[in-house]
């Protein structure tokens, strides 16, 4: 162990509760759904105290972020109403004070795969929170990190069923923005599941084209490829035209494989690596070094169908 490492280890519970200080202030200013994202944030950023090279042992991380959380759960939390409640409203017959619950629909944005009883967050946790704030909170959530209890918690927080925050949205659709945080942190199953919640792929392009990418993910090209048929038809996302020539050149339809990738070029995709690959699928040369650029869902499949496995470079 360095000597930077002694003194990171010994002053261990100095650090975490300065940061679960920094949390308990945050509750106070913004309330629950806020100082969530800032025990995440705020322990994701602690190695930079280290110095250049050296990163602060991971069990450190840890502490600060159960010191953090444990102030949350003893003070933070607001009424939990039950997940029953969400996307209703109760109104008063005056005459014969009879209360009667009125069903509203759900907003899109507000489907989770997961309540309380199920270690989900309260269905009310953005209470308090702008959801301009929320949404900028959300596209810096860390996703990439080796901690056990930062990468639970921020599952939770994004598959949560809750009311959406109040206030304008920023962004064409929060929930879009919560399957590309779960995307990106591998959780491929999880989107599935999560969009599965929603009424139909026609709703939003955005969930549209994440469900595809999720299924793909998951091994369940299948069910991509069908999605992929449908909305090539409805939808000017070029996605959907990649998409087609990926599963018409896996069930061996290369004339609409080919097809498909002709009308790419005429419309001017810029996706020269996609282009080539997808070319080399519908038109294999012997011996010929296949170039992958970088990886997504639809390369990874290109590669699944070739029987190729993910370059070094690319996968390291």
């Amino acid at each position: 162990m360095t000597v930077f490492q002694n003194r990171v280890v010994s002053r261990r519970p100095t650090i975490a509760a300065d940061l679960s200080i920094v949390v308990a202030s945050i509750v106070t200013a913004v309330g629950f759904a806020a100082s969530v994202f800032a025990a995440l944030i705020i322990v994701w950023v602690s190695p930079a105290t280290a110095q250049e090279g050296e990163a602060a042992p991971q069990i450190l991380l840890d502490d600060a972020f159960d010191l953090a959380t444990k102030g949350l759960a003893a003070g933070a939390a607001p009424p939990n109403p039950g997940p029953d409640d969400i996307g209703t409203t109760t109104t008063a017959d005056d005459s014969r004070d009879v209360h009667t619950g009125e069903l509203q629909s759900i907003d899109p944005d507000a489907v989770g795969t997961l309540d309380p009883a199920d270690g989900g967050f309260p269905p009310d946790m953005w209470t308090g929170s702008s959801r301009a704030l929320i949404e900028s909170l959300l596209h810096r959530l860390p996703v990439a990190t080796d901690s056990a209890s930062m990468q639970s918690l921020t599952r939770r927080l994004l598959l949560t069923r809750a009311a959406v925050p109040a206030g304008a949205a920023t962004v064409a659709s929060m929930l879009a923005l919560r399957v590309e945080r779960l995307l990106a942190a591998g959780r491929a199953d999880d989107v599935v599941k999560l969009i599965g919640r929603t009424t139909g792929p026609a709703d939003s392009p955005g969930i549209s084209r994440a469900r595809a990418e999720a299924l793909f993910l998951a091994g369940d090209s299948a069910a991509a490829c069908d999605l992929s048929e449908i909305m090539v038809r409805e939808s000017d996302d070029l996605y959907w035209l990649k998409a087609a020539v990926l599963c018409r050149a896996k069930a061996g339809d290369t004339a609409g494989a080919g097809l498909a990738l002709e009308l790419l070029h005429e419309q001017g995709l810029e996706d020269a690596g996609f282009l080539s690959l997808s070319a080399e699928m519908i038109t294999p040369t012997a011996g010929k070094t296949v170039v992958v650029d970088r990886l997504d869902a639809l390369r990874l499949e290109i590669l699944r169908a070739m029987g190729r496995s993910i370059p070094a470079e690319i996968g390291a």
